[in-house]
């Protein structure tokens, strides 16, 4: 494909998905992990997503995660610490080798608070963000760019970030290619979001994005037949 045509833009397809009760389920049995390793990922929906990779799919993780503060009645501290919500990210992306990133807030319904961390392959490194900051593994913090949703689904933020981080990334590739931006293609990001609450639902529409209900997603009998249906999903008008 080339990426210096000018009358063509870059088709960018991204499947955003909700992680518990969706991609993964718990070995203990709680909806949450409680642990990194208490997870397994959905025998059907690990196979379908390898198959969408491998058809050039990028794939990406959105979890809300309020154990991080909502308290358990035993301790009156909180079920999880933020650390190990993003060690339960990182060894989903360890059993999960076609999933990109995970976009993880760790805050709860009522919180005041409106944090998300990315989570990536890049050993050691995550970010944490707020609205407005940029924190690098805890070291420093920069601006950030604003998104106009809370980060907690319903709110569209970990969506927004998601499409706008993929956009980003294409630039970046081509721009390490020594390709100047005047050259580059436009790169049009097309997002369905997949996921089993009614949370997942509403972020997406916030965010402007497709949703489909895992249950359709699993429906599907071969990653052919999905990669039609999401296109369709795609295709039609809101």
């Amino acid at each position: 494909m080339s990426i210096t045509d000018p009358n063509a833009p870059l088709v960018v397809n991204l499947l955003l998905t909700d992680l518990d009760g969706t991609a993964r389920n718990t070995v203990s049995g709680q909806v949450c992990p409680t642990y990194p390793r208490d997870q397994v990922l959905v025998p059907k929906f690990d196979q379908l997503c390898q198959g969408l990779r491998e058809n050039n799919w990028t794939i990406a993780g959105v979890t809300n995660q309020g154990g991080c503060e909502s308290l358990n009645p035993k301790t009156q501290r909180p079920y999880k610490s933020h650390r190990q919500a993003v060690a339960e990210c990182r060894y989903f992306l360890k059993l999960a080798p076609w999933c990109d990133r995970v976009y993880v807030c760790p805050n709860g319904k009522m919180s005041d608070r409106d944090e998300v961390y990315v989570v990536n392959r890049w050993p050691g490194l995550w970010w944490r963000l707020w609205p407005a900051i940029h924190e690098h593994n805890g070291f420093g913090e920069h601006p950030y760019y604003q998104v106009s949703g809370k980060y907690r689904k319903p709110g569209s933020g970990m969506l927004e970030l998601a499409i706008r981080d993929q956009t980003e990334g294409e630039y970046s590739e081509a721009a390490s290619l020594g390709i100047k931006p005047k050259d580059m293609f436009e790169v049009q990001v097309r997002a369905v979001m997949v996921g089993d609450m009614e949370s997942d639902k509403v972020a997406a529409q916030n965010a402007g994005v497709k949703y489909v209900p895992v249950e359709d997603f699993l429906s599907y009998d071969n990653v052919d037949d999905l990669t039609l249906g999401l296109q369709q999903v795609l295709s039609e008008s809101a």
